[in-house]
């Protein structure tokens, strides 16, 4: 449960939540959630969604570690990342695995994302222009760099 504190505390995050739909199936419904953090010098995490569920998320300056075992739904591009801790400087993917949602992390080289890291505010929206192409969005965001603190 939340505290009143966290509640006013999350409403002060910085966030863009996008309701998105297939092009082809309009039952088809998907969120683009892109947060950059107060408590980080500079954070940006584009998150995308399919009824809930994270399908791949993207993390500047965040932190994370992977789970500790590996299944049989585990792909083997994960297998060396078992139990990685991603500090604050290993900018990485969550991709989705089935049974482990989005838990499961590599760093953006080992996954071919364009932009390595952020240094500018043209990298931010780099990256985030880099971001809706990788979940194949069609239209067009366009961000004022005001938006976005590096």
């Amino acid at each position: 449960m939340l505290s009143r504190q966290d509640a006013i505390d999350l409403l002060k995050e910085s966030k863009i939540i996008l309701n998105l739909y297939s092009e082809n199936d309009d039952k088809l419904k998907f969120k683009l959630q892109i947060t950059q953090s107060n408590k980080i010098e500079f954070k940006l995490s584009n998150h995308h969604q399919f009824n809930n569920i994270g399908l791949l998320r993207l993390d500047y300056n965040g932190r994370h570690i992977n789970p500790m075992t590996i299944t049989e739904q585990v792909p083997e591009i994960l297998h060396k990342y078992v139990g990685k801790f991603f500090g604050i400087d290993e900018h990485h993917i969550h991709i989705y695995v089935e049974n482990y949602g989005l838990n499961w992390a590599l760093p953006l080289n080992e996954y071919g994302f364009p932009i390595k890291k952020i240094s500018s505010q043209g990298d931010v929206v780099s990256a985030i222009k880099g971001f809706q192409k990788e979940i194949n969005l069609k239209t067009e965001l366009i961000f004022p760099f005001s938006l976005f603190v590096v």
